[in-house]
């Protein structure tokens, strides 16, 4: 009889066991849209902290979490290879399990600037200049790159494929960039070869960086003329910088409240909608310049180099003055939940980044003093 009453209890000790384990946080919402388009991002501090007590690691079901480093993604059999998001561990995940937290280090931002300086902006030319070198001193734009190059009377392509400043990194460029710029404007509005010569900087620089986002910002205020610009040829100009390889997203600042127009523009680049503000604001174009960089920043981050098995990795967001949670991983941007949220990585079987999708992305942007964490030795949270 002894022993049958130990037996009950041990088992009802490894029911409440495997029900602690299950418990865990996710945050919400996902989208398999690529940008962002809120206007700040979350940071955290800097350095690792060390986890709480390493006592409530959950061990993996059919898709296995023990055994040695292997890829995250598609089948696996138990204890090694691989993991399948559904099969292995819990949803939400244990957060008693510690591990080493690493201040996530977000992927670099650059972004080349094509600049309208034809004559129609003279009446603005002070308050957009003063506006733009407001942005580029800005505390926020620390660590941005940023390249510059103005309209001309060209229709060359390769005139506005070379910067008239190359992109480098605020705040050690911006007193270059601002030398840049000519007293008054006096050129054309040649935007097509302009925005391609823009794309195609842009997709050299990002070829030669590929652990940066790149991004064209097309500065303009009026409507394509010069060199048989139109807005639907600078607009296929647009699509084909986005569906290319490397894809450049092309975010458009329009100086004027009537030019609606160049919103195909931005929809085309991958941006959604141009941003229209009034020229003679200079307020309104320095939060319009802000917005972009916010929502061009990416939430997209480096995996730590001393990562020995991606089979425990795990993001967690802490609000400021919040409750951490732990998001789940998805396996890839198809499975993107969005109810529950998610990240994945940027290639299941080598990965180097750790890709959080739009929704989820604006959590943390609205919450600009919020800390996101990669977390290393706890068995991956999967959905």
């Amino acid at each position: 009889m002894s022993a049958m009453r130990n037996s009950s209890l041990y088992s009802v000790f490894l029911s409440l066991t495997a029900l602690c384990a299950t418990s865990g946080a996710v945050i919400a919402a996902c989208s398999s849209a690529d940008e962002a388009t809120s206007t700040s991002r979350a940071t955290g501090g800097s350095g690792k902290g060390s986890g709480g007590s390493d006592n409530g690691t959950t061990t993996g079901g059919a898709g296995g979490s023990t055994g040695g480093v292997g890829a995250v993604g598609g089948s696996g059999g138990a204890g090694g290879g691989v993991i399948d998001p559904g099969k292995g561990m819990a949803d939400g995940g244990p957060m008693t399990c510690g591990g080493d937290k690493y201040n996530a280090e977000q992927r670099p931002l650059d972004m080349y600037v094509m600049f309208d300086d034809s004559g129609s902006m003279i009446p603005w030319w002070i308050s957009a200049t003063q506006a733009f070198t407001q942005f580029l001193n800005a505390p926020e734009s620390a660590g941005l790159g940023v390249g510059l190059q103005f309209f001309g009377t060209s229709c060359d392509v390769a005139t506005y494929s070379t910067p008239k400043v190359p992109i480098a990194v605020l705040p050690g460029s911006a007193p270059a960039i601002t030398a840049a710029f000519p007293l008054l404007p006096v050129e054309s509005t040649p935007t097509e070869p302009a925005l391609r010569g823009a794309v195609a900087y842009a997709r050299t620089w990002q070829t030669a960086h590929a652990d940066h986002k790149v991004v064209v910002l097309l500065v303009t205020d009026g409507e394509p003329t010069e060199c048989n610009s139109t807005v639907p040829s600078v607009t296929q100009v647009a699509a084909e910088g986005f569906s290319g390889t490397p894809s450049i997203p092309t975010y458009v600042l329009g100086l004027g409240l009537s030019l609606t127009n160049l919103h195909s523009i931005a929809m085309a680049g991958g941006t959604n909608q141009a941003f229209i503000v009034d020229p003679n604001s200079g307020t309104a174009l320095a939060a319009a310049m802000n917005q972009i960089r916010g929502s061009a920043l990416p939430c997209d981050y480096a995996l730590p180099k001393n990562t020995t098995d991606p089979r425990k990795v795990n993001i967690d967001f802490t609000p400021q003055g919040g409750t951490t949670t732990r998001l789940i991983y998805v396996g890839d941007a198809a499975s993107c939940d969005p109810v529950k949220g998610g990240w994945y990585y940027d290639n299941p079987q080598t990965p180097s980044r750790l890709i959080v999708r739009k929704q989820t992305c604006d959590t943390f942007k609205k919450d600009p003093n919020g800390r996101v964490d990669v977390v290393l030795g706890c068995d991956i949270v999967i959905k």
